[in-house]
């Protein structure tokens, strides 16, 4: 969590080491899938994957 900015919350989530390419999925409290509001995903020279995806938060709704 990155902190409050002008109402907004940012959550974000980095992880790297992996292969084959990973997918990130955001999930809300019933399980339903929620989109990333940005998601950057690059390979490394030793063929690892990095991802980092942020999620946009405001008063308990996604934007």
């Amino acid at each position: 969590m990155e902190g409050l900015k002008d109402g907004e919350v940012t959550l974000k989530c980095t992880s790297e080491g992996w292969f084959p390419q990973p997918h990130v999925q955001w999930r809300d409290t019933e399980g339903n899938t929620i989109p990333s509001f940005s998601q950057d995903l690059t390979q490394g020279s030793q063929g690892l994957f990095q991802v980092e995806a942020i999620l946009l938060v405001t008063n308990s709704s996604v934007v």
